[in-house]
């Protein structure tokens, strides 16, 4: 098992529920859906809709039940359907067959996981369940790269309250940097796999990643011509070299007086699919930030940083990306306050979802926390000094492992 999800999804298959799983290109749809039926025992009938322009019009015509009856043959109960690309129906089609008879297994794989929220979204009938998948977060990249028995290392440790042993938690250092390279989409993953690491192998990975996102993008655009290929190529670059400033996206470095608010469309399309958060979205110091750690390395082309990562320590940027994203996954809406003597960070996390940034130095520490405690009583502690000994940030990953769980306090310098 790589996915989190498999073990869940495959109950709720076998329990009577369809599934859909929403996620942008390239995040594994596809090879969840397969792995969820093979683990049901289903034997599974794989169809893309952008190869097979005769069953989109079927479909465009009729019902799933209909269509696929001949498919399923004699054996309905058996027979998991998996229904690929479904995004070539256009929303109030695929909204309308859904609400008609369908196989008894069936799972819809969508790029457009914006149609499921947000404003008006497809509104499902009870006995269909939306899943959001994402890149593989640092656990599942563990066990897609053969390193899962880390996993029982960390937990060991972190029930027993005991840390780590020294040569250990080099190793799993390594593996977090390369997580930080590569990132969490399939195709890169597998070819940071078979490739041991090869910077260039990651790089095409990466580039063709980028690519089916742009062409997810200029479908939106074509259903709005106020969007172009070359406005969502401005943005992206924009907002990856804002990545590593503290304030907000300068939109005037695309063209001299531009706005936030004339690329606003492509904006909300990126937050809307899970491509990038807003940290501080309450602030005028609001930024922007990319989901996936392998995007940014693309946009920014930094993947120099990490053949130099014995002698300098990781970038700020690169780091503070991984633990705000592992944040946002995880329910957290992010408000930072940056620490006036530029020390290390803390990550304060309070049960409200509110995590905050203050000055880790010891009265600073203290004096931030205290300030904070009427206000907010109840609150969960995750600090992390991501400009000291970058062995700290492990326990970030720690915390993303164990977030099931309920947490007191975890305090991270070693």
């Amino acid at each position: 098992m790589i996915r989190e999800l498999e073990d869940s999804l495959t109950i709720e298959v076998k329990n009577g529920r369809k599934l859909i799983l929403s996620g942008i290109s390239g995040v594994g749809k596809s090879s969840l859906a397969q792995k969820i039926a093979q683990n049901g025992g289903y034997r599974f009938i794989s169809c893309n809709l952008r190869l097979d322009n005769w069953l989109k019009e079927q479909l465009m015509e009729k019902d799933f039940y209909t269509v696929f009856a001949e498919m399923l043959g004699k054996q309905p109960d058996t027979t998991m359907i998996i229904l690929n690309e479904t995004a070539a129906l256009g929303k109030e089609c695929l909204n309308s067959l859904l609400h008609r008879p369908c196989p008894r297994q069936m799972i819809i794989l969508c790029n457009h996981p914006e149609w499921f929220g947000g404003e008006d979204p497809i509104r499902l009938p009870e006995d269909f369940l939306n899943i959001p998948v994402y890149p593989y977060n640092f656990e599942e990249f563990l066990r897609a790269t053969d390193n899962s028995w880390y996993l029982d290392v960390i937990h060991a440790h972190l029930q027993n309250k005991q840390p780590i042993p020294d040569l250990v938690l080099e190793e799993l250092n390594e593996c977090l940097f390369d997580y930080l390279l590569v990132g969490g989409f399939p195709g890169p993953v597998k070819a940071y796999t078979e490739h041991k690491g090869d910077i260039e192998e990651i790089y095409r990975a990466h580039k063709q990643v980028y690519s089916s996102l742009l062409q997810d993008f200029l479908e939106e655009a074509a259903s709005d011509d106020t969007l172009s290929p070359y406005r969502w190529n401005q943005l992206l670059n924009l907002l990856a070299d804002s990545a590593d400033k503290k304030t907000a996206p300068n939109f005037s470095h695309i063209r001299k007086g531009a706005t936030q608010k004339q690329f606003q469309k492509e904006l909300q399309y990126l937050l809307n699919t899970g491509t990038i958060f807003c940290v501080n979205k309450e602030k005028k110091s609001f930024r922007y930030e990319f989901a996936d750690a392998g995007i940014l390395r693309y946009l920014k082309n930094d993947y120099e940083v990490f053949l130099r990562l014995e002698e300098d320590l990781c970038p700020k940027y690169i780091l503070q990306q991984y633990v705000y994203s592992t944040m946002i996954r995880n329910g957290y809406d992010i408000t930072c306050w940056q620490s006036k003597r530029g020390a290390a960070v803390s990550y304060v996390s309070f049960k409200d979802h509110i995590a905050i940034d203050c000055d880790n130095s010891a009265q600073g520490y203290r004096r931030n926390l205290s300030s904070m405690q009427a206000e907010y009583p109840d609150f969960i502690i995750l600090s992390c000094g991501l400009n000291q000994k970058t062995d700290d940030i492990l326990y970030v990953a720690i915390w993303q492992i164990l977030s099931k769980k309920p947490l007191d306090e975890i305090t991270l310098w070693v």
